[in-house]
C-alpha cells in the first residue's frame, strides 16, 4: 500500500509538471511579437501575425510593401501572388525598389519585401524563382524574343488578399490590420495604445 502512495505522489508531481510545460510553451509560441522599434521588426511582426491569422496556401508568396510612413506609424500592405515583372536578367547586385531582396519562409509561404539598403543576391532570386514569383515577359520582349503583343497583363483576382498594416513606430508589436479594399484612418484606439 506504501508503495501504491508513493508512485501517486510521483505520478501527481510528474503531472504537475508536464502541466507547467504546456503551459509554458503555449505562452512561448504567443510571444513570438518582436518588441521595441524597426521597420525589419515591424515586418516580421507582420508576417508573424499574417501567417498565423490568415488562410494561407501551401506555395503562395506574399509581398509587403511600406506604403506611408509618418512620425509615428508605419503603413504597410500585404499582398499575394503578384508577378514581378523584372526588366534585365541579372538583377544580383542590384538595389531596385521594385525587386524585393529580402525574405522569410514560413510553412511553405515565402514573404518577401524590398529593403534599399540590400542588394539583390542569388539567394533571393532562387527563392522567388522556387515560388514561381518572376515574369520575365517584358525582359523577352525588350530583348526580341517575344512580340509586344504579349506585354504582361495584370488581372484583378478576387484570389488576391490585401491586408493593410498600421504599426506603431515606438512599439512594433502594437498594430492593427484591416482589408486594404476600405481607405481608412488610424482608430483612436491604436494612437492610444501607442502613445
Amino acid at each position: 500500500m506504501e508503495e501504491y502512495l508513493i508512485n501517486l505522489k510521483y505520478m501527481k508531481k510528474i503531472i504537475l509538471v508536464l502541466f507547467f510545460l504546456f503551459i509554458y510553451c503555449k505562452t512561448v509560441k504567443k510571444e513570438e511579437l518582436y518588441l521595441g522599434s524597426g521597420k525589419e521588426q515591424a515586418i516580421f511582426n507582420i508576417i508573424n501575425d499574417f501567417s498565423k491569422t490568415e488562410k494561407t496556401k501551401k506555395g503562395e508568396y506574399y509581398e509587403i510593401v511600406n506604403i506611408e510612413e509618418s512620425k509615428d506609424f508605419y503603413r504597410f500592405l500585404i499582398s499575394n501572388n503578384f508577378k514581378i515583372n523584372i526588366d534585365t536578367i541579372n538583377l544580383i547586385g542590384l538595389k531596385p525598389s521594385y525587386i524585393p531582396s529580402k525574405f522569410k519562409e514560413i510553412n511553405n509561404c515565402l514573404y518577401i519585401w524590398s529593403d534599399s539598403s540590400v542588394a539583390v543576391n542569388e539567394k533571393m532570386i532562387k527563392m522567388l524563382d522556387k515560388y514561381n514569383a518572376i515574369d520575365s515577359t517584358i525582359f523577352k520582349i525588350q530583348k526580341g524574343m517575344l512580340s509586344e503583343s504579349q506585354w504582361p497583363v495584370i488581372e484583378n483576382s478576387e484570389n488576391i488578399k490585401m491586408l493593410s498594416y498600421y504599426v506603431c513606430k515606438k512599439n512594433v508589436s502594437i498594430y492593427n490590420k484591416k482589408w486594404a479594399t476600405h481607405k481608412y484612418s488610424i482608430d483612436e484606439d491604436l494612437l492610444k495604445k501607442c502613445k
